[in-house]
């Protein structure tokens, strides 16, 4: 590794207890083998961790037990990743099924109609026979690919990635959770909660958004990046404390702004009046207020 800074730690799984570890300090172009022994009859985990993620074009890392690779590759680039882990190494292993994983909770938020984006948990498996189920209720889904979501998906018998996102068809909070299934194998729970949000109900004066984050409708304006560069709005904080959220565009200095900030549904009546707070870095700025009665899309018209 062109870089080196690894650092590896060897547990015993059974004990919690570390046996053995090392960091290596910064050099170029290093080849570092390190030998740990272990009692035979005992069980082991290995973990590796490269600071600059072993991406330095020739890098490789592996990990061996008995001589007999684990983990890792001796080709160059196979592993790019922060950490390599290697798990149960030795006779003192369980032989016992098994589903493990330390993602056992989620929070999602979302809008009817529209679901959220998906959350992963990484899901590992020993000694199975047969793969793993993941069986959910609606307005949860899992999905083994991140494609298509249902209320059951499988994984390979060793484990994989969970996808699970949130497509709720009321406003308000539910519950619900995951549960990991295989032949032979304790059954795993990971819970769930979510919060929905109504967008489609028209709000009347007075109507005032501090766009705070436990706003109930800052889910609800939508961002349109109409020239489709990488300057749009964001809501950001604009203190260290996060207690001040705004809806702020970034300056560019190569294309003319062409974004749209649009409010939730408002059903306006006479002798009423909009106003809205603007502030910036002393440049001469113009904004354009639509009031639009279509769909957010028809920005151009303002129809």
């Amino acid at each position: 590794d062109n870089g080196g800074g690894q650092t590896w730690t060897v547990t015993n799984t059974n004990t919690s207890a570390v046996v053995a570890e090392r960091t290596n300090g910064w050099q170029w172009n290093i080849e570092v083998n390190d030998y740990v022994c272990v009692d035979n009859n005992g069980c082991y985990t290995v973990v590796v961790s490269d600071e600059d993620g072993m991406v330095d074009g020739s890098a490789y890392l592996e990990i061996l037990y008995n001589e007999t690779q684990v983990a890792g590759s001796t080709t160059a680039d196979a592993f790019t990743g922060p950490t390599l882990t290697a798990e149960r190494l030795g006779n003192g292993c369980s032989t016992d099924p098994e589903i493990v994983t330390e993602d056992t909770e989620f929070e999602f938020a979302a809008i009817i109609g529209e679901p959220s984006n998906a959350q992963t948990a990484t899901i590992r498996a020993f000694n199975l026979t047969e793969g793993i189920t993941a069986t959910t209720a609606a307005p949860f889904e899992v999905s083994a690919a991140n494609t298509t979501f249902a209320a059951t998906a499988t994984l390979a018998a060793n484990g994989g990635t969970l996808y699970i996102r949130y497509n709720p068809t009321e406003a308000g909070e539910q519950t619900g959770s995951v549960v990991l299934s295989s032949t032979g194998a304790e059954n795993v729970t990971i819970t769930l909660a979510g919060t929905a949000i109504d967008c489609s109900t028209a709000h009347t004066a007075p109507f005032n958004e501090t766009f705070a984050a436990n706003s109930e409708t800052l889910a609800c304006w939508t961002i349109i990046n109409a020239n489709e560069d990488d300057k749009t709005f964001r809501f950001m904080y604009t203190d260290d404390a996060e207690t001040d959220l705004i809806a702020a565009y970034p300056y560019s200095a190569d294309n003319a702004a062409n974004d749209w900030l649009v409010s939730p549904k408002l059903s306006i009546g006479e002798n009423q009046r909009v106003r809205f707070q603007v502030a910036n870095y002393g440049f001469d700025e113009k904004y354009k207020v639509w009031a639009i009665t279509g769909s957010p899309s028809n920005y151009a018209s303002a129809t």
